[in-house]
C-alpha cells in the first residue's frame, strides 16, 4: 500500500496538490477558529449557537492567522524570491493601480446595479452584508485591508505563481487559478464573481510582477464600495 501511494498514486495527485494544498489548508483553518469562536461565544454568551457575533472580526482573525502560517510555511522560498519587496513598487505603478482599482470598482459595482444583476441572486449581496454597520476601524481594517492581503498572497503569491512555473501559457495558468479560487467560494454566484475578478488580479500580478501591485488594486477595490455603503446607506445607492 505505501508503495502504490509513493511511487504510482502520489506523482499523479501530487502536481495537483501543490496547486490546491495552501487553499485547502486555508479552509480548513478557517474552520477550526469558526468552530473555536463558536464554541467560545456560546460560552461566553450562553444559549443556542445560532449565529456569530461580530463576525467581520471573526474572518479578519482568520485571515491574519492565515496569512501568518503561510509567510511561515513559505519564508524560504519567499525569502529567495524578494516576495514582500516593497521597491518593487514604483509611484507609477501605485498610481496605476489605485486608478485602476477605481475603474474596476465602478465599473463593477455600476454593472451589477443597472444590469440588475444582484436582484435574481440574493447571494451577490451577502458578499457585502459585513459591511453594513459595525466599527468603521474593523470595517476598513477587515474588508479593505486584511481581506485583500489574505487573497492576494494565497491566491496571487502561491496558487497563480506556482501555475506560472509550470505551465508555458499563462493564460492557461491565470483561467485555472481563477477556477480555483471560483470553486474554494462553495457558492455559484460568488464563485462566478470571484473566476472574473481573480482573472483580473492576475493579469495585474503578471503585468507589475509584485504581489504588492494586485494587493493595491484589491485595497481600493474594496475600499469604494465600504465607503458607499457607509455614507449612502447601501451598495451603490
Amino acid at each position: 500500500m505505501d508503495f502504490y501511494f509513493e511511487h504510482i498514486l502520489w506523482p499523479k495527485i501530487a502536481p495537483v496538490w501543490r496547486i490546491i494544498g495552501y487553499p485547502v489548508l486555508a479552509f480548513v483553518i478557517s474552520l477550526i477558529v469558526g468552530m473555536i469562536w463558536i464554541f467560545g461565544e456560546a460560552a461566553i454568551y450562553g444559549g443556542a449557537m445560532v449565529a456569530v457575533r461580530h463576525q467581520l472580526l471573526l474572518i479578519s482573525v482568520t485571515f491574519v492567522l492565515t496569512v501568518a502560517i503561510l509567510c511561515f510555511l513559505q519564508r524560504k522560498e519567499w525569502e529567495a524570491i524578494k516576495f514582500w519587496d516593497a521597491y518593487a513598487m514604483s509611484v507609477r505603478t501605485v498610481i496605476v493601480c489605485i486608478l485602476l482599482g477605481v475603474v474596476l470598482s465602478f465599473f463593477w459595482g455600476g454593472f451589477t446595479h443597472l444590469s440588475g444583476l444582484e436582484l435574481p441572486f440574493p447571494a451577490y449581496r451577502h458578499l457585502f452584508e459585513p459591511l453594513s454597520g459595525g466599527n468603521a476601524i474593523l470595517q476598513i481594517l477587515g474588508i479593505a485591508i486584511i481581506a485583500p492581503i489574505f487573497h492576494q498572497v494565497l491566491y496571487r503569491g502561491i496558487v497563480l505563481r506556482r501555475l506560472m512555473e509550470t505551465s508555458s501559457c499563462f493564460y492557461r495558468a491565470n483561467a485555472i487559478h481563477a477556477l480555483v479560487v471560483a470553486v474554494f467560494r462553495l457558492d455559484l454566484m460568488q464563485g462566478a464573481y470571484a473566476f472574473v475578478v481573480a482573472l483580473i488580479f492576475g493579469l495585474v500580478y503578471a503585468k507589475f510582477k509584485t504581489i504588492w501591485a494586485p494587493i493595491a488594486v484589491h485595497i481600493v477595490f474594496n475600499l469604494l464600495p465600504l465607503v458607499v455603503f457607509n455614507v449612502r446607506g447601501g451598495f451603490w445607492g
